[in-house]
């Protein structure tokens, strides 16, 4: 997955996509996206061994804390006009340093199947969702205000965010500049 051996494939749901079946001994593997399951035909030799390969999108900024989609939740793009199409999880599909969020819907019908890029209809819409990474933040306020009339307004300043994976220790920081892992 993403170049990396795994000894299991990933779940249907995870967003990968198959980009090839590699055997050995003149065996052909086939990756059947429906049943999410290989086929291998011309299997005469023991010990054939076939490799499966898969790729998904991963946005650096994240430091990993790349969606995770639920069985159900279909990856989507949705653009200016509100049009909401099957997102290919191969390619680009968000990108949070443009402010590009991975959105992801319920069908009505979940029986139906829809290629990358084809065009969701509003009636088979149930819910929307949007992946909000695991993120600390670095305080640059403490509220100690010297004037009651002082207003916060007065006071625009920019957050410093940096994501998580939930491999990272949480950050508990309280003060002005120290990091706080939203909670």
């Amino acid at each position: 997955m993403n170049g990396k051996e795994q000894s299991t494939f990933p779940k249907k749901y995870e967003g990968y996509v198959n980009t090839g079946v590699d055997c050995t001994n003149e065996a052909k593997g086939t990756w059947n996206e429906k049943d999410w399951n290989i086929t291998i035909e011309n299997l005469q030799q023991s010990k054939t061994v076939c490799k499966v390969k898969f790729e998904r999108y991963e946005d650096s900024i994240l430091n990993g804390a790349d969606p995770v989609l639920g069985e159900n939740l279909i990856p989507v793009t949705i653009d200016g006009n509100g049009q909401v199409k099957k997102a290919n999880t191969q390619e680009a599909w968000y990108n949070y340093g443009e402010q590009k969020w991975a959105n992801a819907v319920i069908l009505v019908d979940k029986t139906q199947v829809y290629n990358n890029y084809d065009v969701i209809p509003e009636n088979n819409i149930e819910s929307y969702f949007v992946w909000i990474p695991r993120y600390k933040y670095q305080i640059w306020e403490d509220e100690n205000y010297t004037d009651p009339t002082e207003s916060v307004s007065s006071k625009v300043h920019p957050i410093e965010i940096k994501f998580e994976t939930t491999n990272d220790v949480a950050s508990t920081g309280s003060t002005k500049e120290s990091w706080l892992t939203h909670p």
